[in-house]
């Protein structure tokens, strides 16, 4: 299964409720490389509290559920391969819990 091709780490809501971060570095693959740098600058954890994912996001619910991203594409992607192994392998399902948890995680964080 295809892998989250974006940031990794852990996103949040930044200071502001507009911006989303991580906790790693973003690498700059949208703008023309070197006007703009390859990789966050050190200054945003200063400045924002983490790397900055966005910066002018609408309203505060926005910005939760794109901070929420990375967590519900693993919560389906779980949910998706545990399905499979239901059907295909008569498996009983007990791996869902696991992903039922990450699932409620993602949703939780995303709503608020």
């Amino acid at each position: 299964m295809k892998k989250f091709g974006g940031t990794g780490g852990t996103w949040s809501v930044g200071k502001h409720p507009s911006e989303v971060l991580s906790s790693e570095k973003v690498k700059n693959t949208n703008f023309q490389v070197p006007l703009n740098p390859e990789y966050s600058p050190d200054n945003e954890i200063e400045l924002y509290g983490g790397y900055l994912i966005c910066e002018s996001v609408g309203n505060k619910s926005d910005a939760r559920a794109i901070s929420a991203v990375p967590e519900m594409i693993e919560a389906l992607q779980g949910v998706i391969a545990s399905c499979d192994d239901i059907v295909n392998n008569g498996d009983s399902g007990v791996g869902l819990f696991d992903i039922r948890k990450i699932a409620e995680k993602a949703l939780k964080k995303a709503l608020g």
